[in-house]
Formats: structure tokens, sequence, C-alpha cells
């Protein structure tokens, strides 16, 4: 199993298909309160994680992330101010923000440690928006 800490969420890595009875394959992230699937997740075992240059980076034995062919490691695109994984910056992820305000919980988006008015920011600048 491999894990990291990225953008104050903890992503898990290695093979099965659940996480905390979410549907997932291979690879996961804790948000703070619940486990979320990583889009279509990987065809195969994730080894290894590592952040380069703000980017997480996946390793392993897949040769597919996420419906794409990306032959044993991948990036995760994810959208700024997406605090719950589902793709879009909406009301929810403005709700998880204000939750976790003036903490070190699962709204530090910016990746200073704590949920402040930068992370607001972030996610009323992205609000609206979808991931590609």
């Amino acid at each position: 199993m491999a894990l990291a800490i990225y953008n104050g969420q903890l992503f898990a890595g290695g093979r099965f298909g659940t996480a905390g009875g979410q549907p997932c394959r291979n690879v996961a992230r804790w948000d703070g309160q619940t486990w979320r699937s990583l889009g279509a997740g990987v065809d195969d075992f994730v080894r290894a994680f590592a952040v380069h240059n703000g980017e997480l980076i996946a390793g392993g034995e897949f040769i597919e992330a996420d419906g794409h062919l990306s032959p044993y490691w991948a990036r995760w695109v994810g959208l700024k101010g997406d605090l719950n994984g589902d793709r879009q910056v909406d009301q929810e992820d403005l709700a998880i923000l204000i939750a976790s305000f003036e903490t070190d919980g699962a709204g530090d988006i910016d990746g200073d440690g704590r949920t402040d008015q930068s992370d607001l920011g972030i996610v009323l600048a992205h609000y609206g928006r979808e991931c590609p």
C-alpha cells in the first residue's frame, strides 16, 4: 500500500475495489470526512506516491489511469477548490470549507496547513467550474 498527504488530504493506493464502503479502483483519497474515488481510478496496483513541483504523482503496475493510457505513472490533475472530489466546485465544496474554517482540516486547498481566507478565495475563484 502507498500513502501520501497532498493538499491536506490522505491519498491511498494499492490493489483494492472499495475504501470505506465507497467503490474505487486501486486509489482513493480521504477528505477528512469520507473516502472518495479518484475519477475512474487505475487498472492495477499503485506502488508509490510522490509530490513533485506541487503535483501528486502515482507510480505502479497500472497501464490506464482515469480511463486514459498512462503506463506505470500518472499525475493527479484535480480541480482547485473541488474538496469532495465530484469534479466540480459547488455549494458542497463551500460547505466543507466553511465547516473547517480556521482549522487544519479538509478545507486546506493551498497546502499552507490551515483553512483560511486564501482557501476561500480559491473556492470562489473556481466556483461553478467542472473538471475537464
